[in-house]
Formats: C-alpha cells, sequence, structure tokens
C-alpha cells in the first residue's frame, strides 16, 4: 500500500478505533490492548506486508517518543509519592539486577551461539535487555495487583529505557572512538581509580564507574527537574 495523506489518515483512525475497542473488551477478555496493537502491528507488515515500516521512520519516532513521554507522564501522575519513596529502593535495585542479567545474558548468547565479537554483541544486547516501559506500563494499568508490589514494577519500568539509553550510549562513544570527551573522561576515571589504561579489567571498570556516573547525573537532573 503505497503510504500517502489519505491512507495515512485511515491507518491512524483505523489504529484509534481498534485501541479503544481492545480497550473496553480487555475488561472481559483480560488480553490488554498493548498485545493487541502488536499482533495487528506484526500482522500488517511482516506477515502481510501490506505497510513497509521504513517509510514511517520519522513518523514513527516522532509519535514513540510523545507516546513514551505522555506514558511515563500518567504513571507519574498515579504515583503515590510516598509509596513510591519506600519503594524506589526496590525498584531500582531490581531495574539494575534485571537489566544486568538480561545484558550479560544476552551478550553471551550473540558471542557464544552467533559468533559475534564482544563490542557488536554488547550493542546489541544493550537496547534488547530494557524493559519497554511504553509496553509494561500499560499492561500495568489493566491488571489487579497490590499498590506496593504495583509501585515496584512502574519504577523499574520507568527506569529500565533510562538504563538501555545510557548503556547505548557509552558504548556508541567506545566503539566509534569515543570522541574526545568520553575517552577524557574514562582516562580520568581509570587514573583516579588506580587503575592503569589498556587492560581488559581496567577498562571494563572503567566503563562500569563510567556508566553509573552518568546514570547519577542523570538520576539527580531527573529528580530536580521532576520537583520543579
Amino acid at each position: 500500500m503505497t503510504l500517502n495523506l489519505t491512507n495515512f489518515f485511515a491507518l491512524l483512525g483505523g489504529l484509534l478505533v481498534l485501541a479503544f475497542a481492545a480497550h473496553r473488551l480487555s475488561r472481559w477478555t483480560r488480553v490488554p490492548d498493548v498485545l493487541v496493537l502488536l499482533a495487528t502491528g506484526i500482522l500488517l507488515g511482516p506477515v502481510l506486508h501490506w505497510f513497509d515500516a521504513a517509510r514511517f521512520g520519522e513518523v514513527t519516532r516522532v509519535f514513540g517518543t510523545l507516546a513514551l513521554i505522555l506514558i511515563l507522564f500518567a504513571a507519574g501522575l498515579e504515583l503515590d509519592l510516598r509509596r513510591a519513596l519506600k519503594q524506589f529502593a526496590a525498584g531500582l535495585v531490581l531495574a539494575t539486577l534485571s537489566y544486568g542479567l538480561s545484558f550479560a545474558g544476552i551478550t553471551y548468547l550473540c558471542i557464544y551461539a552467533l559468533a559475534m565479537q564482544k563490542m557488536p554483541a554488547m550493542l546489541v544486547a544493550a537496547p534488547l535487555a530494557c524493559l519497554s516501559s511504553s509496553i509494561v506500563l500499560p499492561v500495568l494499568e489493566q491488571i489487579d495487583l497490590r499498590h506496593d508490589f504495583k509501585t515496584t514494577l512502574v519504577i523499574e519500568t520507568s527506569f529500565g529505557d533510562g538504563l538501555g539509553a545510557l548503556a547505548v550510549g557509552v558504548l556508541l562513544d567506545l566503539a566509534s572512538g569515543g570522541g574526545g570527551t568520553t575517552n577524557g573522561l574514562l582516562a580520568s576515571i581509570l587514573t583516579r581509580a588506580g587503575l592503569a589504561p589498556g587492560s581488559g579489567g581496567s577498562i571494563a571498570s572503567g566503563v562500569a564507574m563510567l556508566f553509573l556516573y552518568k546514570f547519577l547525573l542523570g538520576l539527580a537532573t531527573a529528580v530536580v527537574a521532576g520537583f520543579i
């Protein structure tokens, strides 16, 4: 199907109707509307080849970013601040552990099962290891869970995209030769930690510390911006 203005708005209107119907039916079927929309996308794209995903690159990037902002904003509005602060440590630990274990597992699979080099394997694992908040948060809204458990999962999922973005950024900098800022910061971290640059262990430690530095910086910025 050719992508013109008429077809685009017909597709958008059809998806809105489908999303509304799936959301209403989820109360009886217990199937989240997100899964229905995912299945529809797979059917129209890879299965039937009615639409070429490459033609929607710019559109999906804009709408995807907007949808993620709205989903995270809505999840933040529904959080009880006291309960969120109480469950913050548990959610953060769960997000870090789940991302770290998934990252290690996918990297191991790519290296030993797909015969990939270390850096390409880590670049594949970095985005795939994170939980997608645009998928999990809408599903959590339609499932009856204890408030504390649901709050923990919301916090974990909200950190997932950030962890994935930070990991991809750090690995891309290293893979591309890093630009002066990242290389200089990494060398400074290694020097202050008393590690000699060059060895595999020191580089791994430096990458981990650089990731932690960016994570804490982003977290502090987000907390300050959130309160403002």
